[in-house]
């Protein structure tokens, strides 16, 4: 596996230690805003966000589909709208699509380790959004 971090180098055969380490120093106004970890399939999961909130999403090649993240029960932090900062632009979000850095590790080292997702995430279709 890989992780690219924005703006950073890639870095390949990457440990769980250097996964802590680049989500810990996610930022929402950067420099680094977004990771993405991609395992040797192409698959790949991403987070975007740092402090103030994260996003995660996951594509699988075979077949192919796009997700994002959610909760079944969100809180009552977030309305639908409410957008996220990051390097990549301002990504607009639904209520219950908003998770902690901490969450968003759990989930990218449960991608890295090829283990169940924790029991917090649920997953929503982006293929029609991607036209897949």
């Amino acid at each position: 596996m890989w992780l690219e971090i924005e703006g950073d180098r890639v870095i390949e055969g990457v440990t769980e230690q250097q996964l802590r380490a680049a989500i810990s120093a996610l930022r929402n106004q950067g420099p680094w805003s977004f990771a993405i970890l991609t395992d040797e399939e192409g698959n790949y999961i991403q987070i975007a966000g740092g402090d103030a909130g994260c996003t995660i999403e996951r594509r699988q090649l075979k077949p192919l589909y796009h997700m994002r993240a959610y909760r079944e029960d969100p809180g009552d932090g977030h309305k639908d709208g409410d957008k996220l900062k990051s390097g990549a632009g301002d990504i607009e979000l639904k209520h219950d699509e908003w998770f902690t850095k901490d969450e968003a590790l759990a989930v990218f080292i449960a991608f890295h380790e090829r283990a169940s997702y924790p029991e917090f995430v649920c997953w929503r279709s982006m293929n029609q959004m991607f036209g897949l």
